[in-house]
């Protein structure tokens, strides 16, 4: 079957190729571009290029859309569908791959899944240059929806900075709980040597009986401290009584001293 063009400067080669309206082009076996709608709105400046392509076929007034490939499909305005099968049907929409289908309008689709994409210019030193003000991260979803984050790539220069600075306060950190975890040790051996002072001082004993001067010793012993203690008592009277006494550590040679009185009121 021959091929036709129905239109002003319109181009059709291929087995029943068809291109309608003014300014479609139509290259390939059964590639169809333009119509004109019963509403009068003629579809214009199409092009399909390939088996069976077809671009700006389905809608009033679709123009400027483009497919290429076997089977690729651009029936919207400003629609492109580069690749065997792609379909840019919604306005403004491309679609760049073999069996890629845009499912909206201003979109732009490239590949599918199983793609994977180089852009070797992106790390030059050029593409650099080229940008200005802020730059963002480009983040995607599960579906390769493109957006950039809020995040500012630029906090990214100070990182290492930032980072030296939060080692330098940790450092300060540790080495305070450090500093604190000995003190709390040097504390509880303190508490436990006092502990210790106090039992062999409250181990001394002297002799009750009037006019007598006696000497006694202690021993205390808590928690891994031990302490020794040394006392004098004088008793004048059977009413009034008087010691006095030092104790020291064995293991930290800490001092300490008690003086101590009664009388009798009855």
């Amino acid at each position: 079957m021959s091929s036709k063009a129905l239109g002003d400067y319109s181009v059709s080669n291929g087995y029943s190729a068809s291109a309608y309206g003014d300014n479609n082009t139509a290259v390939g076996a059964q590639a169809i571009t333009g119509g004109t709608s019963i509403n009068g709105f003629q579809n214009r400046a199409n092009t399909a290029l390939g088996s069976g392509a077809s671009a700006g076929i389905s809608a009033d007034g679709q123009v400027n859309s483009t497919a290429v490939g076997a089977g690729a499909a651009a029936n919207a305005s400003n629609a492109l569908a580069l690749g065997s099968g792609a379909k840019a049907n919604l306005d403004n929409s491309v679609a760049i791959g073999q069996g890629i289908v845009t499912d909206r309008t201003n979109q732009v689709k490239l590949g599918s899944a199983t793609n994977t994409y180089t852009l070797s210019g992106v790390a030059s030193d050029a593409s650099r240059a080229e940008q200005v003000g802020v730059t963002h991260l480009v983040t995607t979803d599960g579906a390769g929806n493109l957006a950039t984050s809020t995040f500012d790539i630029a906090a990214l220069n100070d990182l290492p900075n930032n980072i030296a600075a939060l080692d330098g306060r940790v450092g300060a950190l540790e080495s305070g709980f450090q500093n604190l975890g000995g003190e709390i040790s040097e504390t509880r051996t303190e508490a436990r040597a006092g502990t210790a002072l106090a039992l062999a001082t409250a181990g001394l004993r002297y002799d009750d009986r009037p006019g007598k001067l006696s000497l006694a010793g202690g021993f205390g012993h808590f928690k891994g401290q031990s302490g020794l203690a040394l006392g004098l008592g004088y008793n004048t009277s059977e009413e009034f009584r008087m010691n006095a006494a030092v104790s020291a550590t064995t293991g930290r040679g800490d001092v300490g001293v008690s003086v101590g009185a009664s009388w009798t009121l009855n």
